[in-house]
């Protein structure tokens, strides 16, 4: 079995360099050196000792993922920004020399629970709301970096984008064609979340863009069939009543847009449709989807490297809440409110 001292005897170094490497420790080694080290771990078909390891950087090298799966969404990762989340925090973690243990359930804190008998070096949390915080804090010491969680508590990690400036703008681009009678479709009971969030600046950004307050109607529902069903439903059965729909993001608003076409509504000129996250799958309908758009992979990329942070310094200043920004792209489902329509 090639060990170290293999390595190091092809590539003319040091043993301790080539634990160096092994551990992605960078600032020991020259940059040349370290990828003429890796050449020869590939070439040799080295592969380190997980528990070895562990014991030389006194952790487990192992961080922990838990993701909110909603019952009612069936499968893990169906939504195309999860696994766009997962993928770039596995790719980020695995560059770091870390192991990625993942877990997907309806209720984060026992997830979190049973998750801490791994004796992980550190968490992250997708999908929690505010008031979970403070009990996934109380199970375990290790650091804990909050995805996409809107908790106002100064001392938690917390790692998204601006949900709020996200709502503002589509709210805005909306007002701007005149509409003010708006049927929002999403689970608004989670009011301190990411769909309240949106849905607060969403109200801010028709106010602005009509200059007058806002009609919006709100339709609690989560992203499966018997969702796109209440929304058509609702619509067709108070015709006029609403100019436009928005869903609180597109694996809702990707399949309403085809549900209401089917149901005899003309987008965009009976009622106008936009959604959120702005997948690649919004220009696969038609009409185009307007959405407002975030990168997640950026987002799963910048959380892993504050965790790794906190695992490898944990005394560490707290850091202000990082919320990277949202795009809107306007497409052809929503335009300006049909002619016929009187705002009460």
């Amino acid at each position: 079995m090639v060990g170290l001292r293999d390595v190091a005897a092809r590539t003319g170094v040091s043993v301790m360099t080539v634990s160096n490497v092994v551990n992605n420790r960078r600032d020991k080694v020259s940059a040349q050196t370290f990828e003429r080290v890796q050449a020869a771990i590939h070439e040799l078909d080295y592969v380190p000792n997980a528990q070895a390891r562990s014991l030389s950087a006194g952790r487990t090298c192992m961080v922990g993922m838990i993701v909110r799966r909603p019952p009612e969404d069936g499968a893990a990762l169906r939504n195309p920004h999860d696994a766009l989340l997962v993928d770039a925090v596995e790719r980020e973690l695995s560059e770091g020399g870390l192991s990625f243990v993942y877990a997907a359930r309806d209720d984060v804190v026992q997830a979190a629970r049973e998750m801490a008998s791994w004796q992980i070096d550190g968490l992250l949390v997708y999908g929690s709301v505010a008031e979970e915080v403070d009990a996934l804090g109380r199970l375990t010491s290790k650091p804990i970096v909050f995805l996409d969680n809107h908790s106002a508590s100064a001392a938690v990690e917390i790692v998204g984008v601006d949900d709020h400036h996200g709502g503002v703008l589509l709210g805005r681009h909306l007002g701007e064609l005149g509409h003010r009678s708006i049927l929002f479709a999403g689970p608004v009971h989670e009011r301190r979340g990411v769909v309240g969030t949106r849905l607060a600046g969403l109200r801010q950004g028709v106010a602005e863009g009509t200059g007058a307050e806002p009609e919006i109607t709100t339709l609690d529902v989560g992203a499966d069939s018997t969702a796109v069903t209440a929304v058509v439903d609702e619509v067709v059965r108070h015709p006029g009543r609403f100019t436009a729909v928005v869903a609180f993001g597109d694996l809702l608003g990707v399949p309403l847009v085809g549900a209401l076409a089917d149901a005899g509504v003309v987008v965009p000129d009976e009622v106008s449709v936009a959604s959120f996250d702005d997948q690649e799958h919004c220009t696969w309908v038609r009409p185009r989807l307007t959405s407002v758009g975030q990168d997640a992979a950026a987002k799963g990329r910048l959380a892993v490297r504050r965790l790794r942070g906190l695992i490898e310094d944990p005394q560490q200043p707290h850091e202000a809440v990082q919320r990277l920004p949202m795009e809107l792209s306007v497409r052809e489902s929503t335009g300006p409110r049909r002619s016929g329509r009187t705002d009460p």
